[in-house]
Protein backbone atom coordinates (compact mmCIF):
# COMPACT_ATOMS: atom_id res chain seq x y z
CA UNK A 1 0.00 0.00 0.00
CA UNK A 2 2.72 2.52 0.85
CA UNK A 3 4.26 2.10 -2.64
CA UNK A 4 0.99 3.15 -4.22
CA UNK A 5 0.64 6.12 -1.85
CA UNK A 6 4.24 7.12 -2.59
CA UNK A 7 3.57 7.00 -6.34
CA UNK A 8 0.42 9.09 -5.98
CA UNK A 9 2.20 11.65 -3.80
CA UNK A 10 5.04 11.97 -6.32
CA UNK A 11 2.57 12.76 -9.10
CA UNK A 12 0.25 15.05 -7.12
CA UNK A 13 0.31 18.81 -7.65
CA UNK A 14 -0.18 19.07 -3.89
CA UNK A 15 -0.85 16.63 -1.04
CA UNK A 16 -3.25 17.78 1.67
CA UNK A 17 -3.37 15.61 4.77
CA UNK A 18 -3.43 15.73 8.51
CA UNK A 19 -0.21 14.93 10.39
CA UNK A 20 -0.38 11.23 9.53
CA UNK A 21 1.33 8.54 7.54
CA UNK A 22 0.26 10.11 4.26
CA UNK A 23 1.87 13.46 5.11
CA UNK A 24 5.11 11.72 6.08
CA UNK A 25 5.14 9.67 2.87
CA UNK A 26 4.57 12.89 0.89
CA UNK A 27 7.51 14.45 2.74
CA UNK A 28 9.71 11.45 1.98
CA UNK A 29 9.11 11.79 -1.77
CA UNK A 30 9.46 15.60 -1.70
CA UNK A 31 5.89 16.38 -2.70
CA UNK A 32 4.47 19.89 -2.21
CA UNK A 33 2.14 19.53 0.74
CA UNK A 34 -0.18 21.10 3.26
CA UNK A 35 -0.21 19.42 6.65
CA UNK A 36 -3.30 20.16 8.73
CA UNK A 37 -2.79 19.95 12.48
CA UNK A 38 -4.88 20.59 15.54
CA UNK A 39 -3.78 18.12 18.18
CA UNK A 40 -0.16 17.30 17.40
CA UNK A 41 3.03 19.06 18.45
CA UNK A 42 4.60 20.11 15.14
CA UNK A 43 7.98 20.62 16.78
CA UNK A 44 8.06 16.87 17.42
CA UNK A 45 6.04 15.24 14.66
CA UNK A 46 5.91 17.52 11.63
CA UNK A 47 6.86 15.97 8.27
CA UNK A 48 10.41 16.88 7.24
CA UNK A 49 10.03 18.51 3.87
CA UNK A 50 10.99 22.01 2.78
CA UNK A 51 7.84 22.05 0.65
CA UNK A 52 5.62 21.37 3.69
CA UNK A 53 3.27 24.12 4.84
CA UNK A 54 1.63 23.60 8.21
CA UNK A 55 -1.78 25.08 8.95
CA UNK A 56 -3.20 25.04 12.46
CA UNK A 57 -1.33 24.30 15.65
CA UNK A 58 -1.63 22.14 18.72
CA UNK A 59 -4.92 23.01 20.37
CA UNK A 60 -6.35 24.92 17.38
CA UNK A 61 -7.53 23.44 14.12
CA UNK A 62 -7.22 25.84 11.16
CA UNK A 63 -10.16 27.66 9.66
CA UNK A 64 -11.18 26.70 6.13
CA UNK A 65 -9.93 30.00 4.70
CA UNK A 66 -6.46 29.36 6.19
CA UNK A 67 -6.27 26.03 4.39
CA UNK A 68 -7.49 27.53 1.11
CA UNK A 69 -4.94 30.35 1.35
CA UNK A 70 -2.14 27.84 2.00
CA UNK A 71 -3.24 25.77 -1.00
CA UNK A 72 -3.29 28.85 -3.24
CA UNK A 73 0.18 29.88 -2.02
CA UNK A 74 1.70 26.45 -2.63
CA UNK A 75 0.18 26.17 -6.09
CA UNK A 76 1.40 29.69 -7.02
CA UNK A 77 5.00 28.85 -6.04
CA UNK A 78 4.80 25.59 -8.01
CA UNK A 79 4.01 27.39 -11.29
Amino acid sequence: MSRQVSALCEKAAIVIANDSGVSHIAAAVGAPQITIVGVTDTDRTSPWNEKNVIVGRKGRWPEVDEVITAIDDVLKTKN
